[in-house]
């Protein structure tokens, strides 16, 4: 939903990409894989290169993207299941980000802002290291030394309307 609203934003300098609903499948049927494909191979967001090339589909389009406009920054939306601070087997309520002093220090610019408008200690944002591998934001920086980025939501007692201007913040103080 904010990717879509993002196409529409005025920037001072330089080019924004937006790709938005990249996994439409999924998104149709509100999960995160692919419908009738399992584990990994139905998960988008770890086909992206680790030592060859990304799989075949929607990484490679994507990757394509990647490759052709060669960006500084790689910025991923993504929603987790739950607070990361209260339950570390989901990353949401995060922010992830490459192994790169500008990115972390970024992190924490953007966790401040979003921290802000937050008044549960546990629902607040955590900044975690390393993208996991076959995400297109560990491939972006370890492959192309492209900048990388996730902003992790979550969708435990946040509706969607909540979720998006959390993302919507994130991508403007960005």
């Amino acid at each position: 939903a904010v990717a879509e609203q993002i196409t529409s934003w005025s920037i001072g300098r330089g080019q924004l990409i937006v790709v938005p609903r990249a996994n439409v499948l999924a998104l149709e049927a509100e999960q995160r894989r692919t419908p009738g494909k399992l584990g990994d191979v139905g998960d988008l967001n770890r086909q992206f290169p680790r030592d060859g090339e990304p799989s075949a589909g929607i990484a490679t389009a994507l990757w394509g993207l990647l490759e052709i406009h060669d960006p500084d920054w790689v910025i991923d939306l993504h929603e987790g299941f739950d607070f990361h601070r209260t339950n570390p087997k989901s990353v949401g309520s995060s922010i992830i980000h490459c192994a790169d002093a500008r990115a972390e220090a970024l992190a924490l610019k953007l966790i401040a802002a979003v921290d802000a408008t937050i008044e549960e200690p546990g629902q607040r944002f955590d900044r975690l290291r390393t993208p996991v591998a076959g995400s297109l934001a560990r491939a972006a920086w370890e492959k192309e030394g492209v900048r990388s980025m996730i902003f992790e939501t979550t969708t435990k007692s946040h509706v969607l309307s909540h979720r998006v201007r959390q993302h919507r913040l994130l991508m403007h103080t960005f």
